[in-house]
């Protein structure tokens, strides 16, 4: 592999939130890297890695039949590691929300050790002050009780089907969460709200599923409605300690 194979990609260029993966899957909220890739194929990546440079290089190959990327970066011997790369984007939302996969897969398997799990953009020009967990989407708004709400974030994980509602720890878990063309994929996205559902009828909570700034699914124990507006004005965010709600559609 040499670096004058290396491809420019438009959609990798700019600032990243990197994050990593628990002993359970789930991104780790309390830890982040800054990760910036320019147009000249070179990066910064502040606080580095223990095997990358903290100024390297970087590029993408292509596969000509697949057309699938393989993002390189450099590491501190001078070498090139690379994996496959997938590419998410939240297209309705304002602005785009895009999410990196920094893939390693053994025959044909992700796996989930040793890699970038999740990356999110923050735009092509240096960020300010530190992001939080409520600018993810989707997250959910669980309704205490009138005027008090809790956020809670969720988080994706590539596995069997699974959901799991429980404080500072949600996920959906799908084989293959995103589509195509970026989006979640729509069986992901039934998961999770059937998920919600179930848990909705144990915790006798309402609970708002927020997809983007202008997309959200209210779900309550007998019904389910999509809206462009999700809670907001006036209410209080409240910290409810609540019992963990793990939903297994095979296990109904």
């Amino acid at each position: 592999m040499n670096v004058e194979d290396l491809r420019y990609l438009e959609a990798l260029r700019g600032f990243w939130e990197i994050g990593y993966p628990g002993p359970d899957g789930t991104i780790n909220l309390s830890y982040f890297e800054r990760l910036e890739l320019r147009a000249d194929l070179t990066y910064t990546w502040d606080p580095s890695p223990i095997w990358a440079r903290k100024i390297g290089r970087w590029g993408v190959l292509t596969d000509p039949d697949t057309k699938t990327h393989k993002l390189y970066l450099e590491n501190r011997r001078g070498e090139l590691r690379g994996h496959w790369l997938v590419i998410t984007t939240f297209r309705d939302a304002a602005p785009d929300v895009r999410f990196i996969h920094w893939q390693r897969t053994v025959n044909h398997g992700v796996v989930f050790s040793d890699r970038i799990l999740a990356g999110r953009w923050l735009g092509n020009t240096p960020p300010q002050g530190n992001r939080t967990p409520r600018d993810r989407y989707p997250y959910l708004v669980i309704r205490v009780f009138s005027a008090f709400y809790q956020r809670e974030a969720v988080e994706f994980r590539i596995g069997k089907p699974a959901v799991n509602v429980e404080n500072s720890h949600c996920y959906v878990q799908h084989p293959t969460p995103f589509s195509a063309d970026g989006r979640m994929s729509s069986d992901c996205r039934a998961l999770l709200i059937a998920g919600v559902q179930a848990a909705v009828r144990s915790l006798k909570f309402r609970i708002c599923i927020v997809w983007t700034s202008g997309s959200c699914t209210y779900v309550e124990a007998d019904a389910v409605f999509d809206a462009s507006k999700a809670p907001s004005g006036g209410e209080q965010s409240v910290t409810l300690e609540f019992a963990p709600q793990y939903y297994d559609p095979a296990g109904c």
